[in-house]
């Protein structure tokens, strides 16, 4: 594709889900678990990863955060809470499922809502993860389990999008230039 490089096949994305799936499964594999998938990037990563799980009991629920201006590459420094959840997560074990993991500012914002809400346990799972983009003042001490760490570029494919909101459909992960 013109203006962009091909960054993982969908069938390195398969093997990294199945890996993830694995690894989640075994900790929750006796015990029941809210899935909480932070749209809209994240919704085509969470649907594989749960039906890849092997866990007794998964209820399933979406929040929805904005830290982007439409048409921007770049945070603009600020979150909010578009969509919460419709679950109710006191007491309950949590898995908060994230395509990518930049700046950590939106992940943080969101971790910092669901906590307010008084689950047992919080785990997080991100398909990618930026570390030299990361803030290091935002310190997410939730268990995390990441799926390929990936250089500070702007990706597009398996439900993340461009600026305009398209690409989310494309089957492999691409960097655009």
């Amino acid at each position: 594709m013109l203006g962009m490089r091909l960054l993982l096949h969908r069938e390195e994305i398969s093997e990294i889900v199945n890996r993830l799936a694995i690894q989640i499964s075994a900790v929750y594999a006796d015990k029941p678990v809210v899935v909480v998938g932070i749209l809209n990037g994240g919704f085509i990563f969470c649907a594989d990863l749960i039906r890849k799980f092997q866990i007794r009991e998964i209820r399933i629920t979406f929040i929805q955060a904005e830290s982007y201006e439409h048409g921007s590459t770049a945070s603009s420094g600020s979150v909010r809470i578009l969509q919460d959840i419709n679950v109710d997560i006191q007491g309950r074990d949590v898995l908060v499922v994230e395509d990518i993991l930049d700046t950590g500012l939106t992940l943080y914002k969101i971790i910092d809502h669901l906590r307010a809400k008084n689950p047992a346990s919080i785990r997080i799972v991100a398909l990618l993860s930026k570390p030299d983009k990361r803030n290091p003042s935002l310190e997410i001490v939730e268990s995390l389990y990441v799926g390929r760490e990936i250089p500070n570029v702007f990706v597009v494919g398996y439900g993340t999008d461009d600026t305009d909101g398209t690409k989310r459909d494309l089957p492999d992960i691409w960097a655009k230039d």
